[in-house]
Protein backbone atom coordinates (compact mmCIF):
# COMPACT_ATOMS: atom_id res chain seq x y z
CA UNK A 1 0.00 0.00 0.00
CA UNK A 2 1.00 3.57 -0.61
CA UNK A 3 2.36 5.49 2.42
CA UNK A 4 -0.66 7.81 2.20
CA UNK A 5 -3.02 4.84 2.49
CA UNK A 6 -1.54 3.64 5.76
CA UNK A 7 -4.24 2.10 8.00
CA UNK A 8 -5.64 4.24 10.81
CA UNK A 9 -7.14 1.25 12.67
CA UNK A 10 -7.84 -2.45 12.15
CA UNK A 11 -11.27 -4.12 12.29
CA UNK A 12 -12.59 -7.66 12.49
CA UNK A 13 -15.88 -7.37 10.60
CA UNK A 14 -16.91 -10.85 11.71
CA UNK A 15 -16.86 -9.80 15.36
CA UNK A 16 -17.98 -6.18 15.00
CA UNK A 17 -21.73 -6.11 15.81
CA UNK A 18 -22.07 -2.57 14.43
CA UNK A 19 -20.55 -3.59 11.08
CA UNK A 20 -22.69 -6.73 10.82
CA UNK A 21 -25.85 -4.76 11.59
CA UNK A 22 -25.23 -2.26 8.82
CA UNK A 23 -27.26 -3.24 5.80
CA UNK A 24 -25.75 -0.72 3.40
CA UNK A 25 -22.17 -1.87 2.91
CA UNK A 26 -20.66 -1.19 -0.51
CA UNK A 27 -17.78 -3.38 -1.66
CA UNK A 28 -15.39 -2.92 -4.56
CA UNK A 29 -12.67 -5.42 -5.41
CA UNK A 30 -9.85 -4.88 -7.87
CA UNK A 31 -7.53 -7.69 -8.95
CA UNK A 32 -4.16 -6.52 -10.24
CA UNK A 33 -2.63 -8.67 -12.98
CA UNK A 34 0.69 -8.57 -14.79
CA UNK A 35 1.96 -10.10 -18.00
CA UNK A 36 0.36 -13.39 -18.89
CA UNK A 37 -2.45 -12.81 -16.37
CA UNK A 38 0.02 -13.29 -13.50
CA UNK A 39 -1.70 -12.22 -10.28
CA UNK A 40 0.02 -9.28 -8.60
CA UNK A 41 -2.45 -8.69 -5.79
CA UNK A 42 -5.87 -7.28 -4.95
CA UNK A 43 -7.58 -4.46 -3.12
CA UNK A 44 -11.00 -4.70 -1.48
CA UNK A 45 -12.57 -1.36 -0.58
CA UNK A 46 -15.56 -1.30 1.78
CA UNK A 47 -17.70 1.77 2.31
CA UNK A 48 -19.78 1.69 5.49
CA UNK A 49 -22.21 4.27 6.83
CA UNK A 50 -20.42 6.28 9.48
CA UNK A 51 -21.28 8.85 12.08
CA UNK A 52 -22.86 12.19 11.13
CA UNK A 53 -23.50 10.98 7.58
CA UNK A 54 -19.81 10.57 6.75
CA UNK A 55 -18.72 7.27 5.25
CA UNK A 56 -16.18 5.01 6.92
CA UNK A 57 -13.77 3.17 4.59
CA UNK A 58 -12.05 -0.15 5.19
CA UNK A 59 -9.55 -1.90 2.93
CA UNK A 60 -8.13 -5.37 2.71
CA UNK A 61 -5.25 -6.49 0.50
CA UNK A 62 -3.12 -9.57 0.09
CA UNK A 63 -0.78 -7.98 2.67
CA UNK A 64 -3.33 -7.30 5.41
CA UNK A 65 -4.76 -9.87 7.76
CA UNK A 66 -7.59 -7.66 9.07
CA UNK A 67 -9.73 -4.98 7.51
CA UNK A 68 -7.99 -1.65 7.96
CA UNK A 69 -9.64 1.73 8.25
CA UNK A 70 -8.13 4.34 5.93
CA UNK A 71 -8.57 8.07 5.58
CA UNK A 72 -11.77 8.97 3.76
CA UNK A 73 -9.93 11.35 1.41
CA UNK A 74 -7.65 8.54 0.14
CA UNK A 75 -10.50 6.03 -0.18
CA UNK A 76 -12.69 8.54 -2.02
CA UNK A 77 -9.85 9.17 -4.47
CA UNK A 78 -9.58 5.41 -5.14
CA UNK A 79 -13.36 5.20 -5.53
CA UNK A 80 -13.35 8.05 -8.09
CA UNK A 81 -10.44 6.54 -10.00
CA UNK A 82 -12.21 3.18 -10.18
CA UNK A 83 -15.33 4.85 -11.53
CA UNK A 84 -13.38 6.38 -14.40
CA UNK A 85 -11.59 3.15 -15.33
CA UNK A 86 -14.05 0.35 -14.57
CA UNK A 87 -17.63 0.06 -15.77
CA UNK A 88 -20.06 -0.88 -12.99
CA UNK A 89 -22.00 -4.15 -13.52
Amino acid sequence: MDDQARPAAHHDLRRDPDARARSRVERRKVDFKGKGSRELGYLELYKLPGEAGKAKYLVKTEHTRWYAEVLASIAEQVEQDLGSVVKAP
